[in-house]
């Protein structure tokens, strides 16, 4: 399998450099499963992605089928990220989630 680990950071933004780190963490770690991995700030059409920042996805943004949402957000109940389009997404692709506790709040 071809990996981009997509960091997501919008215009003007700079929360995105938050998750170079853990960009970097994930592609050394797939590397040594063997993986071909790269870090990409956009979907590469031959690749899964594998995203960081999904919250930062504006809408109408196109992944393939098989994207991997990787949540490193802390949800609850009442939490700014917990929104329609949040779910939605969170439906319709693959999640990865640094908390076992977050998911009975999707």
């Amino acid at each position: 399998m071809r990996y981009a680990i997509l960091i997501v950071q919008p215009l003007g933004n700079t929360q995105g450099g938050a998750y170079f780190e853990l960009a970097e963490w994930l592609c050394s770690a797939l590397r040594r499963l063997d993986q071909d991995v790269v870090i990409a700030s956009r979907p590469i059409s031959d690749r899964r992605s594998i995203v960081l920042g999904w919250n930062f996805l504006p809408q109408g943004v196109e992944l393939r089928g098989d994207s991997i949402l990787f949540n490193t957000e802390q949800l609850f109940e009442g939490s700014p990220w917990v929104t329609p389009f949040m779910l939605a997404l969170f439906w319709r692709f693959e999640v990865w989630d640094y908390s076992a506790e977050n998911t009975a709040n999707y």
